[in-house]
């Protein structure tokens, strides 16, 4: 059994949870997995997914650091890039080939924070 991590799940900072599950549920497909409040009034935790990419939404000033890149690697960026951009999503930059083999789109979320999704297209 490998003792090294199982998976990463990167944290972003947001200010509005609940304005940030809407987003990320209606314009960039992923679910609410679960959310944590120690009590009214106070910060949200929330994790959502969409297929095998996990992210936490966090109001807790300490949890992650605002305008935080995450990148999530993708089956294809070309069919991805036109559903997002069809439910609106903040394209900061279309799909293209960048250098070291891989093709990219950059999209933002409500915070600023940036979602970088790619394809290896040397590995095909």
């Amino acid at each position: 059994m490998p003792k090294g991590p199982k998976h990463c799940i990167p944290i972003l900072r947001v200010k509005d949870a609940r304005a940030s599950i809407e987003y990320y549920a209606k314009t960039l497909g992923f679910g609410k997995d679960w959310e944590h409040q120690f009590e009214a009034g106070l910060p949200l935790f929330v994790s959502i997914t969409r297929d095998a990419s996990t992210l936490f939404l966090s109001e807790h000033e300490g949890d992650g650091t605002p305008n935080t890149h995450v990148y999530l690697y993708v089956g294809d960026v070309n069919s991805l890039y036109e559903e997002l951009k069809a439910r609106g999503a903040r394209i900061a930059k279309p799909p293209q080939m960048m250098p070291w083999g891989v093709q990219e789109m950059i999209v933002e979320d409500l915070d600023g924070n940036v979602l970088r999704f790619g394809k290896d297209i040397e590995g095909d």
